[in-house]
């Protein structure tokens, strides 16, 4: 995670976009991810102020908790929050359907993974809100569900960032 910033910036904004060293600030970058991605995103976002927006798609912290516990708890919180970071969150509308059986008695859980997907996202915005970190969303993508999200969140994401506010 902290090698991210110092590594992967230079080499997108130089080798994939022809950009010089030190044309892009952090305010003109956004950060998108999905699912652990996200939670990678988070992560970034927490320990260094490479960038300024961070488009999350259904950030995979029911997995892991503790995440939560290191947003509420933890100083980067707060360093984000000063540094003036902007956070939009997606979710597919269908991670809200919870485990099912199907025709052979086993249980599986249509259009999500965890069945808390959805709360953990919800919990992950609150925690962030309450640590002063701006937080527009949960937004859910109608029809979407774990695995199909993610163009979506590009889509919508990119209309996010363009337009400065997240109702798209």
């Amino acid at each position: 995670v902290d090698e991210a910033p110092r590594r992967v910036i230079p080499y997108v904004e130089g080798q994939l976009l022809g950009l010089r060293p030190g044309a892009a600030t952090p305010e003109c970058r956004c950060l998108m991810g999905a699912s652990y991605s996200a939670v990678v995103a988070l992560q970034v976002m927490l320990a260094r102020p490479a960038f300024k927006h961070f488009a999350l798609g259904s950030p995979s912290v029911c997995f892991d908790p503790a995440i939560l516990d290191d947003v509420r708890t933890g100083a980067a919180a707060g360093a984000t929050a000063a540094s003036g970071a902007r956070v939009g969150i997606w979710v597919g509308a269908r991670e809200h359907e919870g485990t099912k059986k199907g025709p052979d008695g086993k249980a599986f859980v249509p259009g999500n993974v965890h069945d808390k997907m959805v709360e953990g996202c919800r919990d992950l915005a609150e925690a962030l809100r309450d640590r002063g970190v701006v937080v527009e969303g949960v937004h859910e993508l109608l029809g979407e569900d774990h695995g199909t999200m993610k163009p979506a969140l590009v889509s919508r994401g990119l209309m996010w960032l363009a337009q400065g506010r997240a109702s798209v």
